[in-house]
């Protein structure tokens, strides 16, 4: 145990560190007029399908695991607090009373997950596209880039014509 806990200190700042960029890289970016392209690192709409059947798991697809273990955590908690609610209700059933004890904390925890699962959704998506507009951003603004064309040309001289083919060597810095 006391081998684990530099460990997950060591990751909780880490992940300080990924969320800090985030939070920048979010005011940086606008998202409104995103579309899609085909380097992008993941489809936002495939992020938001993942969030749905398990909240979080659309923020972890895009990179943001602690974002996401936060959703999780906050569904989960949700489940556990209407769980706690259907088991007061079923240990109190033989009880005289009409009172349902448990029906106030169902109606919490359902909400709660409710709730916690449309953001998750919505949050998937927004961080998928300001992930991919970061990550075009890196590949557009690299200092030098070298590309490899293949060419083929045909000269005429007065003896006969003369066929080249090779390779082009683009470099731009």
């Amino acid at each position: 145990m006391k081998r684990c806990i530099p460990l997950i200190i060591c990751t909780f700042f880490l992940s300080l560190q990924v969320q800090a960029q985030y939070c920048i890289n979010k005011n940086k970016y606008n998202t409104i007029n995103y579309k899609f392209q085909k380097g992008d690192n993941i489809d936002p709409a495939i992020a938001g399908v993942a969030s749905f059947f398990i909240p979080g798991l659309g923020q972890a697809l895009s990179g943001e695991y602690l974002r996401g273990a936060a959703f999780f955590g906050g569904y989960s908690g949700g489940a556990a607090i209407y769980y706690a609610g259907h088991r007061l209700s079923h240990k109190n059933r033989n009880s005289v009373t009409d009172d349902d004890e448990g029906l106030l904390l169902r109606i919490v925890g359902i909400g709660s997950m409710v709730s916690v699962q449309i953001i998750s959704i919505a949050d998937a998506v927004k961080v998928a596209k300001v992930n991919n507009l970061a990550i075009r951003d890196r590949y557009n603004n690299v200092a030098a880039q070298v590309s490899l064309m293949p060419y083929t040309r045909s000269t005429r001289m007065e003896f006969g014509s003369f066929k080249e083919s090779g390779i082009s060597l683009k470099m731009r810095f």
